[in-house]
Order: structure tokens, then sequence, then C-alpha cells
């Protein structure tokens, strides 16, 4: 359900300048999944977001991965709803187990401000991760043509083992068991210096550090201020339209996620310079 939130949100933010339009069939091979757009709806493609409109048809689908792989609880998860700031979405009905692979039900609700329908299709993958459809629009323009198209994607999903892409397999020979550091120090007796690294074990696993340090002179006196940060967790690189991520999943349930790119040899998280160099935490 965060990831739907997530998404609706991001919505009034997306420039078209950066999404990238998808084609009639998109296959993709790191998620274990290819799926091909409904007769007359186009997509686009923004980050890891898939967003279909129609030029006659209001509204729009949403896709979403579903990390749920049983459907019952698919079902109970769904008929929770939910809340948010500037959302709300109640279930109409009861949702249906159309199969042991796909659960589809109705909400009712508000998206800023605007009365609101959605038809929701979860499908799952034994595989992986599943798939979430998703269209909606306004309360009283929602037709059976909004659920031919949702049924038309859904019937046109396939699931299959993921894999590792060229690229990504690039990525992982330069980073994995490897620190990744930032550093950014100005000034002299007064400035300051802030560090940050990754440890990417070979394992899944990352440690992260970050130390904060800065040094002031009042006039009435000379200050010293250090503040310090860790954490531990997982983490995976995936490649999405030629697009690669590192997502950093800590112990404690925080979640980031950074673009990574490289250019003359250096190596970016969101635009950022990281060195690459020995890992003394992975083993």
């Amino acid at each position: 359900m965060n990831k739907l939130i997530i998404t609706l949100l991001l919505l009034t933010n997306i420039s078209l300048i950066q999404a990238q339009p998808l084609p009639q069939h998109n296959e993709f091979q790191e998620l274990g999944l290819s799926f091909d757009l409904p007769t007359g709806w186009s997509g686009q493609l923004y980050e890891e977001k898939v967003i279909l409109g129609h030029n006659t048809i209001s509204g729009m689908i949403l896709l979403t991965e579903n990390p749920i792989n049983n459907a019952s609880e698919l079902k109970a998860l769904a008929m929770q709803g939910f809340t948010e700031e500037g959302i709300v979405f109640k279930p109409i009905s009861e949702f249906k187990l159309v199969s042991q692979n796909w659960v589809e039900g109705f909400y009712q609700g508000y998206f800023n401000g605007t009365e609101i329908k959605v038809f929701v299709i979860g499908l799952i993958n034994g595989l992986g991760k599943g798939m979430n459809i998703i269209i909606l629009t306004e309360f009283d323009k929602f037709t059976n043509q909004h659920i031919a198209a949702a049924n038309e994607l859904a019937v046109s999903v396939k699931f299959f083992q993921s894999k590792d892409s060229s690229v990504t397999i690039n990525w992982k020979s330069k980073i994995v068991g490897m620190k990744l550091k930032y550093m950014n120090t100005q000034g002299g007796v007064t400035g300051f210096s802030i560090t940050k690294t990754f440890d990417l074990c070979s394992d899944g696993s990352f440690s992260y550090y970050a130390s904060d340090q800065s040094s002031f002179d009042s006039g009435s006196g000379f200050g010293f201020a250090q503040s310090n940060g860790e954490g531990r967790g997982t983490y995976k690189i995936t490649t999405v339209a030629n697009q690669t991520y590192l997502s950093l999943n800590f112990n404690s349930g925080e979640v980031y996620e950074f673009k990574l790119s490289s250019e003359s040899g250096r190596t970016y998280l969101d635009n950022t310079r990281y060195f690459v160099i020995d890992s003394d935490s992975c083993y």
C-alpha cells in the first residue's frame, strides 16, 4: 500500500520531459515480467514507475510491484484500504479471489479533494514480486472501459525467472565487496568535514557510517561539534530501462534508493561523487 501512496503523491511532480515513452510490448528482464499496453493507451516510465494514459478515456493506470505471494493475504491487505493526507481509499465491496494468482476489487475515495473510483487487479508471481494494476478516474467518469483496459493489460502479463542485465553485472563487478566513500571538507581551524561510507558486502549486506564535524569561532570562544550515524541492512542493485539503482533496506525499516552513474571512471550516487575503495568491513 505504501508504494501506491508514494506513486500517487509523486504524480503531481512528474516532469514528462524526464519520463521515457513505453513501446507496445514491454519486457523487464531484471523484474522478471513482461506486459503489453492496452489498446489505445500510451505509457511513460519515470524512474521505476509506470504510468499509462489515454487520449479519450479519463483517468490513468498505475503499475506497482506486489511483494505478496499469497492470494488470501493479498485480499486481506487490499480490504484494509488506506488513508493518507489528501488520499482516502475504501473498498466498495468484498475483493474477489479470481484465482490463486489474481485478486481484484473496487475502491471509492478521494485524491486531493476529487472523488474517485478505483479498480485494482493484484497479480501474484510465484517466482518473485508480482504486479498491481490500478486504474482510477473521477467517480462519475468511471465506465466498463476502465475495467476492460485493466483486464486486457492483466491478461498480457507474463512472469519469468529474473536475470541480471549486462549493465547490472558491470556495476556489481565494480562496487560489490567495496566501500563507497563520500568526503567534503571545507575550511581550516573553522569549517566542517562530512564523511559518508557504504560497505557493500558480497553476501548482500551493507554497513553505513556517517560523520559530521564542524568547528567555529563565535568571537567569544572556539567551538566544536560532531555527530555520527550508522546502520546496517541489505542492498540490491537493479537496472530498469538502462538506469541502474542501488536500493538500501536498513534493518530499522528505512529504505533509500540512489541512481548509479559513471563518468570518466568516477562513480556517482544521485549525482554525488563517491570514491570506490577497498572495504575494511566486509570479509
